[in-house]
């Protein structure tokens, strides 16, 4: 949770989006569950505690992080699912959602604010 709080804080060009990506109380209250835990360490187990991007590149990273491959505010049902998970290290986990944000703010998007997310 506290990773995911410093890494939205660091960006001030979401707070003005329609559909930012603020945590919801939803969202939070997931985060804090006893499930999302339990999953999350089910996850590390199953990935070895390595990051599967960087192993797709024959390196061994330790992930730290969980991330959602179909994010949570596009499909909510798939939050607590373990096939929509992959660990990363915070630098793929980073890398990621920077990719992201590039595909985010085209010349259209931009001018209506609006944040859209490919799958």
């Amino acid at each position: 949770m506290q990773v995911i709080h410093e890494w939205y804080g660091k960006y001030i060009y979401n707070k003005g989006l329609i559909d930012s990506d603020e945590l919801t109380k939803e969202t939070k209250s997931l985060y804090k569950s006893k499930d999302w835990h339990t999953l999350r360490y089910m996850a590390l187990e199953r990935d070895n505690h390595l990051c599967q991007m960087c192993l797709r590149k024959h390196k061994y990273t330790d992930a730290e992080l969980v991330h959602h491959i179909i994010y949570v505010k596009s499909d909510f049902q798939k939050a607590l699912d373990l096939d929509n998970l992959m660990c990363v290290c915070s630098k793929c986990h980073n890398r990621i959602h920077a990719k992201d944000e590039e595909e985010v703010f085209t010349t259209e998007n931009a001018e209506r604010k609006v944040r859209t997310i490919k799958l």
